[in-house]
């Protein structure tokens, strides 16, 4: 008897569990058709306007939190008006540890791991270590006047999963 109870609570779990492939992943792609992911449902879209010396800057937020495995998904779309089109006059490096520390230092966080990546478009690949023990991983890429920060936010052991992977996998810019 106990057996059977078992396994019918063993079943009844399982039928909550989402068959890989039922999930609701949705294509994101730019008004420009410069790039296009996937976020695992439709994100929140945010803009902010930054206004400087050398010109403007327009952000792009896009947002989604995943309940079912408490990961935050953010896509950040950075244009600079006054690039003209070109990183050709800037030092990417220097850009991509700037940037980097920035987002360690608001988050009161320690970059514990960081490497280059040069596609789809030449950028950088990082983890940071929150004083809460989550991890941010993210992928900073810099192309034509844009800068893309792709990140996500949880529990070590969510930030390494299956859907993570796949948000980044996703990305693919039109150069």
């Amino acid at each position: 008897l106990m057996l059977r109870l078992f396994a019918l609570i063993f079943f009844c779990v399982l039928l909550r569990i989402p068959a890989k492939g039922q999930n609701s992943w949705q294509h994101f792609e730019a008004s420009d058709g410069s790039y296009s992911l996937a976020f695992p449902d439709i994100p929140e879209h945010r803009m902010d306007t930054i206004f400087y010396s050398e010109g403007i800057i327009f952000n792009h937020h896009f947002l989604f939190f995943s309940k079912t495995d408490s990961v935050a998904y953010h896509l950040l779309d950075t244009h600079y008006s006054s690039l003209e089109g070109s990183w050709e006059n800037t030092d990417l490096d220097s850009m991509l540890e700037l940037t980097l520390e920035q987002i360690a230092k608001k988050v009161s966080g320690q970059v514990i791991f960081r490497d280059r990546i040069e596609f789809p478009a030449y950028g950088l690949t990082a983890r940071i270590q929150k004083h809460t023990q989550s991890i941010i991983r993210l992928r900073i890429y810099l192309f034509s006047n844009r800068m893309i920060i792709q990140q996500v936010q949880g529990k070590a052991r969510a930030v390494n999963a299956f859907n993570v992977k796949r948000f980044f996998e996703s990305l693919t810019i039109s150069l």
